[in-house]
């Protein structure tokens, strides 16, 4: 495909000039071309889009783009998917072109434009005020409302995202993207049943498609049923046999068990079925160093994280193993220096609230805990624990459990692991950490029936998957003279 280029101050002026354009009210969508073949495939790329099938989108919206060049919706759509698969470049210099393309279309697509326009150069405001206006003229188009509720969830208003998706519903019942979000976000608000019944709901509008028993397996997974999420993921690739995220989650729920290389097989398999893209790449890395994190192999997974951020700097992960890493290898002060890295970059992207930052104050808290600073450690805690999503605290929960057990206070760290485990119903990670306590306190009763729970759990686990030797150590200077 023959890639047009544009100054990015001339697609600022073209975007400031639609942001007055007037648009009249429509309840169809409009597409100015006059090629029918175009239309066809860009509806066919879009459905795809909404499917998640990556890869076969971008064929369909470039063939689209091939049967007319000039048409500006197929051009928005491939600037879409490319910043979802994190080239940001790329996807700014698609979205320039559509914007340009947009001056001889209708009002609604102008709009469209813009609202990817601000979207892909991190400006939540003037994506939210478009997505609204789109909304409001014209709501039959499934995108805005999608958008709007996604950034509502970045900003921690559920709620408000919840209203967005369920007026989507209501505006068109076959919106199968917006079922998926009402899912996710009843069970991020503490409600995985009523999480579970919208999943139903996406299983029976679209049937033959793999992610709606994917994201059901996500929110079993949550609630802590491996095994029922485990079938869910099999049953999505039945359905699609080169659907990525499948192998994505599956790679996960092995990494659970301690079964590493298989999750490093199914990963593998994910980024071979994502379109050639600089965050596959770096994916591949981040998921490489957190392998290496749960096999000890701290110096390995250093350099793989840093290697995954050199490819794609939005990679909050790959921060976040690199803290790991770094802090494992008691180099705190470079461990600081990689915190710094991922303010800045949040500061570029806008984030300024939302899940990502919690995981920011979280590493923080790793480090001021190696420095022997637990006062700033849990008041890091606390920070991670405003921005996280209810599904999303275990893990912070856990943290506050380590620091309290290093201080040996060990009922309250016993409390932070049951508050952990409300969150996430049989994590591993959190029953070890209660067996550490355990241990600590010399209770060799309570060591050997959580010990001998996780290694049932762990029975398939690789030989160097370091918490299966942690609960071995634990369990063997357990046991009486």
């Amino acid at each position: 495909m023959k890639r047009t280029t544009l100054n990015l101050a001339l697609a600022i002026t073209l975007v400031c000039s639609l942001w007055m354009s007037g648009c009249s009210r429509s309840t169809d969508e409009i597409m100015t071309t006059d090629s029918r073949e175009a239309q066809r495939l860009y509806k066919e790329g879009v459905g795809l889009y909404e499917k998640f099938y990556y890869d076969e989108a971008l064929a369909a919206l470039d063939s689209s783009i091939a049967a007319d060049s000039l048409f500006a919706l197929p051009w928005i759509y491939k600037a879409a998917l490319t910043y979802h698969l994190g080239g940001e470049p790329e996807s700014r210099v698609l979205i320039a072109t559509a914007v340009r393309l947009a001056v001889n279309a209708s009002p609604q697509e102008q709009l469209l434009a813009r609202m990817w326009f601000f979207r892909i150069h991190f400006d939540p405001e003037k994506t939210a005020s478009v997505a609204d206006s789109l909304i409001t003229q014209y709501p039959v188009l499934r995108d805005p409302y999608i958008v709007r509720g996604e950034l509502f969830r970045a900003n921690q208003h559920l709620e408000q995202a919840v209203a967005v998706w369920e007026k989507a519903l209501s505006a068109d019942s076959s919106n199968s993207r917006a079922l998926m979000w009402l899912g996710y976000a009843n069970s991020e608000l503490g409600d995985p049943r009523k999480g579970l019944t919208y999943m139903k709901r996406y299983i029976r509008l679209v049937p033959d498609a793999a992610d709606p028993r994917a994201s059901t397996g996500d929110i079993l997974m949550g609630m802590g049923q491996y095994d029922e999420a485990l079938t869910q993921y099999k049953k999505a690739l039945e359905l699609k046999p080169t659907f990525w995220y499948a192998y994505q989650r599956i790679g996960d729920i092995y990494a659970l068990y301690g079964r590493l290389k298989e999750a490093e097989r199914e990963h593998l398999r994910a980024m071979e079925a994502l379109p050639r893209q600089e965050r596959a790449q770096a994916m591949v890395l981040a998921n490489s160093a957190r392998f290496n994190i749960l096999r000890g192999r701290y110096e390995d997974a250093e350099k793989e994280s840093r290697e995954a951020l050199a490819i794609d700097s939005n990679n909050t992960g790959a921060y976040y193993r690199l803290i790991v890493s770094l802090v494992s290898q008691s180099k705190l002060q470079e461990a600081r220096t990689a915190l710094e890295a991922l303010r800045t970059e949040f500061d570029r992207r806008r984030i300024s609230v939302g899940p990502e930052r919690s995981y920011f104050f979280l590493a923080s808290s790793m480090i001021s805990s190696r420095e022997g600073n637990e006062e700033k450690a849990l008041e890091a805690c606390d920070s991670a624990m405003q921005y996280a999503r209810t599904s999303d605290r275990g893990e912070i929960y856990r943290m506050i459990a380590t620091i309290r057990l290093r201080s040996k206070e060990y009922e309250a760290a016993l409390d932070a692991c049951e508050e952990a485990l409300r969150v996430a119903p049989n994590s591993p990670g959190s029953l070890l950490t209660v067996l550490k306590v355990y241990h600590a306190k010399g209770d060799r009763t309570m060591t050997k029936e959580i010990g001998d729970r996780l290694l049932g759990f762990w029975k398939d686990a690789d030989p160097d998957f370091q918490p299966l030797q942690e609960v071995r150590t634990a369990m063997r200077r357990s046991r009486p003279s």
